[in-house]
């Protein structure tokens, strides 16, 4: 995990840029064996076929997805920052935590979450990558649950 995700102060543009091109190179690699190169059946004969266009238009979705997160979080926890400065500086009920932004992208991310499956419904290769995806991620939650249950009974609770 990036040190950036878990910095007090607000970053810099450079750091910003710094951490997005990381990502972006992150994408990179793990983006060219799974997007840059699949493999096709041509009569019988089974090939590698490239899709570096679409692997590029990852790798700048990442990056700028990185770039606008970063922002965020700075503009949030500036925010924060002037809305506690405020509390104490006044006596006052502090406001709740999240408010509108939280919700917006609440509601977005379960209107991609429903509308995802639906654009993608035809193409058979991304529905059984998701499904393998999924199962993996499945995997992962259940394998973290045992092994902190095991540990929760080695310490005796």
């Amino acid at each position: 995990m990036n040190t950036l995700v878990i910095a007090r102060q607000p970053t810099s543009p450079a750091e910003r840029l710094r951490d997005a091109a990381t990502t972006a190179l992150i994408a990179l690699l793990l983006g060219i064996p799974m997007i840059g190169l699949t493999t096709v059946d041509q009569g019988g004969v089974l090939r590698v076929a490239t899709r570096w266009p679409t692997l590029f238009a990852f790798v700048a979705v990442c990056f700028a997805g990185r770039l606008l997160l970063r922002y965020g979080l700075d503009l949030l926890r500036a925010r924060r920052l002037a809305r506690e400065t405020a509390t104490e500086a006044t006596v006052g009920a502090r406001p709740a935590a999240g408010g509108a932004l939280l919700n917006w992208i609440g509601w977005l991310a379960l209107a991609v979450a429903l509308l995802l499956p639906i654009a993608f419904a035809d193409n058979r290769y991304v529905v059984d990558t998701a499904t393998t995806v999924l199962i993996y991620v499945m995997l992962g939650w259940g394998l973290n649950v045992v092994v902190g249950l095991a540990g929760l009974l080695d310490l005796g609770y």
